[in-house]
């Protein structure tokens, strides 16, 4: 019996151990923890079997301040190994901080294009169109627990091996950082109870996180394919005409040549254009006629954002069976390995308590009123990112 809901006892013998259920007793989904277990016992060649020492994955939602958080709390912004001119325009542009910890999910995506293991073919396109269907089966297996077809497993299985021993040691700790919950990795170190998860800019309320994805769109830069010029193809779904991908790029770009700051609104029409062309149905020709509608109705949203109300997400979101960071699927972990630093508290508010806790998980060495100044000053380059976004989409309303 768990919190007072009993299970079979070979059902038991599955579950994590310290698995606790929450939000007002409902029962977390235990049949996909199952169902990984015996899909990676089964198949895995690695499973249990990657020695592990203290790990630490520092964990947010894009947008959230994880690249800022990590760097500060753990002094490197102290030791700053960019040249001056590139570090500012980082900060002005996109007030984020450089990465000092590998990025899980790069590892991942890396591991697929470096190993290049689907061979090449005559046609390029059609070779790119091949990887990113085995990207989308490692992500799918990785964020919602697909399990891929056999034929990919034992490629998919090297992918995560490889992602998942390549850490880098910062104050005698390994350290990741990573957009999901380190659910897929539960099944690969051999002593996960070493294993801690900070959940960075965590928040149950729906305003903040509509804010802090407004953000990670603004300071997210990488939408268009650096050698075609055109809006990437992993942006589309694997079958999607090139077509119509190139006419869908011509548009994304003619809407952004009367924008003075294009650093601060082209991720937010990308993502617009996108969503707009997927209810469409990638036909292009309706998106156009549809997208001013679209956008004007984001803009509206935009202005609405108050972040002194605060709207509680639904609890069914929070105990969603999937790696995102609010799903609640690893709340089964101790105290001591999870660990979620509330947004409003850590950045709105430079709580003195949250701060301190901080400092303690990242063993930060200098004084809190250090690190309350270069919160304030983060928040305060976050809100004019903001209202320099809203300024420039009124063209549109």
């Amino acid at each position: 019996m768990v919190n007072g809901v009993r299970f079979p006892v070979s059902t038991m013998l599955l579950l994590p151990r310290g698995l606790r259920f929450k939000h007002n007793g409902k029962r977390m989904n235990i049949n996909k923890w199952n169902d990984l277990d015996a899909f990676f016992k089964g198949y895995s060649k690695y499973y249990k079997q990657i020695d592990n020492d203290y790990v630490v994955f520092n964990t947010w939602v894009s947008g959230a301040g994880g690249d800022f958080f990590t760097t500060l709390f753990l002094d490197s912004m102290l030791d700053v190994r960019y040249l001056d001119h590139q570090m500012l325009k980082y900060l002005k542009h996109y007030n984020r901080w450089q990465q000092i910890i590998p990025c899980m999910e790069m590892r991942i995506n890396a591991a697929i294009w470096v190993n290049d293991t689907l061979g090449n073919t005559q046609n390029e396109i059609e070779y790119l169109q091949q990887q990113y269907l085995l990207v989308d089966y490692v992500y799918n297996l990785y964020i919602l627990f697909e399990l891929p077809p056999k034929e990919f497993i034992a490629i998919i299985d090297n992918i995560f091996k490889d992602a998942l021993t390549c850490h880098i040691t910062v104050k005698n700790t390994q350290h990741y950082k990573a957009h999901n919950l380190p659910v897929i990795p539960y099944f690969y170190y051999k002593t996960f109870a070493k294993v801690k998860t900070i959940l960075l800019g965590y928040t149950e309320d729906e305003t903040l996180r509509f804010y802090i994805d407004v953000l990670k769109l603004t300071k997210n830069f990488h939408w268009v394919d650096k050698t075609t010029k055109q809006l990437r193809l992993d942006l589309f779904p694997p079958e999607t005409n090139l077509d119509i991908i190139k006419e869908a790029s011509l548009f994304y770009n003619s809407i952004l040549e009367p924008v003075d700051n294009i650093d601060v609104v082209r991720g937010v029409i990308a993502d617009v254009l996108l969503k707009c062309l997927k209810e469409n149905k990638y036909d292009v020709d309706k998106t156009k006629q549809n997208f001013r509608e679209y956008l004007k109705n984001y803009t509206q949203q935009l202005s609405l954002i108050d972040l002194n109300t605060v709207e509680l997400a639904d609890t069914d979101d929070w105990l969603a069976t999937t790696a995102k960071p609010y799903s609640g699927m690893m709340n089964w972990l101790p105290t001591n390995q999870l660990y979620k630093i509330d947004y409003r508290k850590l950045v709105l508010e430079q709580d003195t308590a949250t701060i301190k806790q901080m400092m303690q998980l990242y063993n930060s060495n200098q004084d809190i009123l250090y690190y309350k100044t270069q919160m304030q000053m983060y928040h305060e380059r976050n809100m004019k990112l903001f209202n320099q976004l809203k300024e420039e989409l009124k063209q549109y309303e």
